[in-house]
């Protein structure tokens, strides 16, 4: 799976990079054969109160679907890019239960 991180009016530290790079290692792995091209994008945003966010997005392609757009917003980076790459797992996960889930109603059929 290749990915690129893009930023948008925040400058990040390489520990920044490696924690990025290490959630997306262990969390997406399993996954290399089935996203393409996954991008994430960091902004800064702030919310009704003026508190200061991270914005995280993410654009992926899974095998046939269109592009998937994910975003989350937290106080800190690390929680930022956690809650996306949990998104983003739960998303893959279910597209893959839908098409298995096809694969054994076709199967089934036929058998009869």
């Amino acid at each position: 799976m290749q990915y690129k991180i893009n930023c948008k009016d925040l400058k990040i530290s390489d520990a920044e990079k490696t924690m990025i790079d290490t959630r997306l290692g262990l969390n997406l792995s399993r996954f290399v054969t089935v996203v393409d091209n996954y991008t994430i994008t960091i902004e800064e945003a702030s919310s009704a109160d003026n508190t200061k966010l991270v914005m995280t997005s993410a654009t992926f392609t899974l095998p046939g679907t269109n592009k998937i757009s994910l975003e989350a917003r937290a106080d800190k980076l690390d929680n930022a890019v956690l809650l996306l790459v949990g998104k983003s797992k739960r998303i893959i996960d279910r597209h893959l239960k839908h098409r298995q889930l096809n694969r054994i109603s076709t199967d089934s059929v036929r058998r009869l």
